[in-house]
């Protein structure tokens, strides 16, 4: 009677420790297809920013430009994934697509900055009314010859617009 009580005890703690172990351990970068084989993101409307599937596009707050052939601009979405785990996905899902993380400030409400070559990516997630959102920024980088490094100075091909100037174009 006794070891039937120690194997029920033994048994309850190995399951709650599985638990605990379970829901501590963080998630992975989630670059990966989910158990049907279907990828757990989608691309937007920039090419190499893959966004996670409960992310849905929020097109009344989308600005893009084309600027010297490179696709700028600004995508927002909304959906239900929590903001740690937002700023987990993306930092894996960028680095995969080649981009580097440069700097960080996350909490409830993050910015993620990356960089390739000849762009920025500015992600910025927080809290939004209803559910968490996500904006996506791409712009080019501003390259002084004379130093070989960033300038404040605009860029010519792409001229700082409103958002209504920018959807007149």
């Amino acid at each position: 009677m006794r070891s039937k009580h120690i194997i029920r005890l033994f048994l309850l703690s190995l399951a709650l420790m599985t638990f605990i172990y379970t829901s501590c351990t963080p998630a992975g970068s989630g670059y990966s297809s989910g158990a049907s084989g279907t990828a757990n993101y989608y691309y937007g409307d920039f090419d190499d920013v893959p966004i996670p599937r409960e992310m849905k596009p929020e097109k009344a707050a989308t600005v893009l430009h084309t600027a010297s052939g490179v696709k700028v601009g600004t995508q927002s979405f909304a959906g239900g994934v929590e903001i740690i785990s937002l700023n987990r996905a993306m930092t894996g899902y960028l680095n995969h697509e080649g981009w580097t993380l440069i700097s960080s400030l996350r909490g409830q409400n993050s910015i993620l900055v990356f960089e390739k070559p000849e762009r920025l990516c500015v992600i910025h997630s927080f809290d939004g009314r209803f559910s968490p959102s996500m904006q996506v920024f791409i712009t080019p980088k501003i390259l002084n010859p004379s130093a070989g490094g960033s300038s404040a100075a605009p860029h010519p091909s792409v001229a700082p617009t409103s958002s209504v100037e920018a959807l007149k174009q």
